[in-house]
């Protein structure tokens, strides 16, 4: 993800990661139907299955989360904080019972393999703009060791299908620049360039000078 950021629409596996947090964003108009539960089988190199998150999950997702903040950290150190596993845990185990966040993990037949976490938002009505319920990709990613198998896409895949389920009919991400492949999956499933944003650094002047 980098310093230009790009806003994405749609009328998202190689990389098989992505964290929000900059970059460009992208958008997806969610126009499929409900899935009849929460839990969902697809066919991919391996079995996968995707089922609600539990408290059983929580360290899996937190070794996640450590390990793409400290990718966050080493390409921008001036904007992104490092933290550590207690931390990701704390943060995972308030997020579960937080009812507008959706975390969801892939699953082959012994361990979880992958997960996106999604969240419901909104903005109020403006003089400018009208009121919007929407989904925020927050993060994906599927273990390094099970990348490059289809999972990142039916991860994708279910992120839709839920939010159908939500009644959200648009999902948005940002993803940096620096991230080609994680745009490229999104591209894949149909999400769409919605907007730019830019950055330029200023260089202070020093000693009122």
């Amino acid at each position: 993800m980098a310093a230009g950021s790009t806003w994405i629409h749609k009328t998202a596996d190689n990389q098989d990661m992505h964290r929000s947090g900059g970059g460009c964003r992208f958008c997806l108009l969610a126009s499929v139907s409900p899935p009849p539960g929460d839990v969902n089988r697809y066919p991919t190199e391996i079995d996968a299955m995707i089922r609600p998150a539990s408290e059983g999950d929580v360290h899996r997702i937190a070794e996640s989360l450590v390990r793409l903040q400290n990718i966050h950290a080493d390409a921008y150190p001036s904007i992104y904080r490092r933290f550590n596993h207690a931390d990701a845990v704390t943060h995972l185990q308030t997020s579960l019972s937080n009812p507008d966040i959706t975390i969801r993990v892939a699953c082959d037949d012994t361990e979880v393999i992958g997960h996106y976490i999604l969240a419901t938002e909104s903005t109020p009505e403006t003089m400018f703009k009208h009121s919007q319920r929407f989904g925020h990709l927050h993060q994906i990613e599927v273990d390094p060791r099970f990348r490059r198998r289809g999972t990142a896409k039916i991860l994708l895949n279910d992120v839709i299908s839920i939010s159908g389920k939500l009644g959200l009919h648009r999902v948005i991400l940002d993803v940096w620049a620096f991230n080609t492949a994680a745009r490229g999956l999104f591209d894949s499933v149909g999400f769409t360039l919605f907007g730019s944003k830019l950055v330029y650094d200023v260089k202070l002047l020093q000693n009122g000078g």
